[in-house]
């Protein structure tokens, strides 16, 4: 009876621990938020943005699985698929091999500028490149190559500067890696997903003329 007398004061004793020291929330429980400026679920078709130019968009969070229709930067007067990262006090890498990925000041969106601004600088301050990182929050933006009319780039050994531009076919898909880091020390992320670009139909005569689409979808892979 003493050792049953005990054990469970022992008992009582370890839940109480539990119930006034509860343990630190693990560092593995940040977890990276990806936000897109997408059409609205209802949306079935991109080209019905040449009839409706106030079709729905807004930024959401990307989840696993769903397919959806990235708004054409024309609609939000911006250059190339602007795309938040978020992920608390770590590091956020992204790398493709065929989306040209841009950053500017601050990690900032890229608008257009009206007549009069300082068009030069809105270009020429940004870094151009296929593998880049930030720390815990901020936007890039991505040039899926040859799959958009509003879009902006810069020459390099794969958008050439003298010769045709690389166009994109219907349904071609691109790919970007993202990873998450605690911090630089980290030889392995915590998290790595892919995101999946696929250029769409467009249907408008300026379409049919050059080539390029407006419209693409996108999809978040879990890896």
């Amino acid at each position: 009876m003493r050792y049953f007398v005990t054990f469970f004061i022992a008992v009582i004793a370890i839940l109480a621990i539990c119930v006034f020291n509860p343990p630190e929330p693990a560092e593995n429980d940040r977890t990276l938020k990806i936000s897109a400026y997408l059409y609205d679920k209802s949306a079935a078709d991109p080209n019905e943005w040449y009839e409706n130019k106030d079709m729905r968009f807004e930024l959401e969070e990307l989840k696993p699985g769903e397919v959806r229709l990235l708004a054409t930067p024309e609609a939000i007067d911006m250059y190339n698929y602007n795309i938040l990262f978020e992920y608390e006090d770590g590091i956020v890498t992204v790398e493709s091999d065929y989306v040209q990925i841009t950053k500017g000041e601050h990690f900032a969106p890229w608008y257009k500028l009206e007549k009069g601004n300082d068009m030069a600088r809105n270009y020429s301050d940004r870094i151009y490149g296929y593998n880049m990182y930030l720390r815990s929050s901020g936007y890039f933006t991505f040039y899926p190559i040859g799959s958009g009319i509003c879009s902006y780039a810069e020459f390099d050994e794969k958008i050439p500067a003298m010769g045709p531009n690389p166009v994109a076919e219907i349904g071609q898909e691109y790919y970007v890696t993202v990873k998450a880091f605690h911090d630089d020390s980290d030889e392995f992320p915590v998290a790595e997903i892919e995101l999946k670009f696929v250029v769409l139909k467009d249907e408008s005569i300026q379409a049919e003329r050059t080539g390029f689409s407006h419209f693409c979808s996108i999809e978040l892979i879990e890896k």
